[in-house]
């Protein structure tokens, strides 16, 4: 099945037009490339010193809740045409008496069939967040009240907060945004430390490897290149570092090396040769 899917979706990206501003489940793109964005209007906002209103919207059990008749309606719907009626009956032929079970310590279950789910100022932001709830509803979905937070970016006064049917939303300092920390004072400090922290966490999971005398420090630096540093680095490219942020980065790398190497401070080993013997 996985496989025939693969091949159904390979033809109806030729065929289907999906806006620029899609990311998830895109080739050639990724988070940061929605990551980007956020942080220069942040940037962009803060040097003119102006409010920036965030809503991040989460929603409940969002690919269990997609009825399948709007999905039918959707490929019908996209690009100029729709998506041919061979593709429409191919992909629902997929989804047609779909049966599932839940395999668990005690056994699995007995099976059963699966109907739905698929393989500005603040008066402003409550107006769109009506809007967004309307049209996710009228399609199935629905709007995580509990998760659903609010970020006023370089805020000046106080903003108050944003509402949904009269239920008042979380309002946070700092949001998660896939996988990078966005601070409402529009600073990056706190994202760096968590970089930091991501690649030790990385660096404790692979230090068997990264610790043991009988690797060659070349294996070592290829281990950390492939585990550690992407952790560490995810999404800085899209941050504007100060000096004083730098070295933190830096420092987090030495300490690493020289774990690896077996050496220490005491040792008195040029910072270039440990970089240079641990290819790092």
């Amino acid at each position: 099945m996985k496989l025939w899917g693969k091949v159904v979706e390979a033809r109806l990206r030729k065929v289907v037009e999906i806006c620029e501003q899609q990311y998830g489940f895109m080739p050639r793109k990724s988070t940061t490339d929605a990551i980007f964005p956020l942080r220069i209007l942040m940037e962009k906002y803060r040097d003119g010193q102006r409010d920036l209103h965030c809503l991040f919207v989460d929603l409940e059990k969002a690919y269990d809740r997609v009825p399948r008749e709007e999905l039918w309606y959707c490929m019908r719907k996209s690009g100029k045409s729709g998506v041919a009626k061979k593709y429409d009956r191919v992909v629902q032929d997929m989804y047609e008496r779909s049966r599932t079970v839940v395999r668990c310590a005690v056994g699995q279950t007995e099976e059963f069939k699966v109907e739905v789910g698929l393989h500005q100022s603040r008066e402003q932001v409550e107006e769109n967040l009506e809007r967004w709830r309307f049209a996710l509803e009228r399609r199935g979905m629905k709007v995580s009240r509990s998760k659903t937070e609010y970020m006023c970016v370089n805020e000046r006064e106080g903003s108050g907060t944003v509402r949904l049917h009269g239920e008042e939303m979380k309002k946070v300092q700092e949001f998660k945004y896939l996988g990078s920390t966005v601070q409402s004072n529009g600073e990056c400090g706190k994202e760096v430390k968590k970089r930091v922290q991501s690649g030790w966490n990385g660096w404790r999971k692979v230090s068997g490897v990264l610790c043991d005398r009988k690797i060659s420090a070349r294996i070592k630096g290829k281990v950390y290149r492939t585990v550690v540093r992407p952790a560490m680095l995810y999404g800085l490219e899209t941050v504007s570092l100060k000096k004083r942020q730098e070295p933190e980065l830096e420092v987090a790398e030495l300490k690493m090396s020289r774990y690896s190497l077996g050496v220490t401070r005491l040792d008195r080993i040029r910072n270039e040769y440990i970089r240079g013997t641990a290819h790092v």
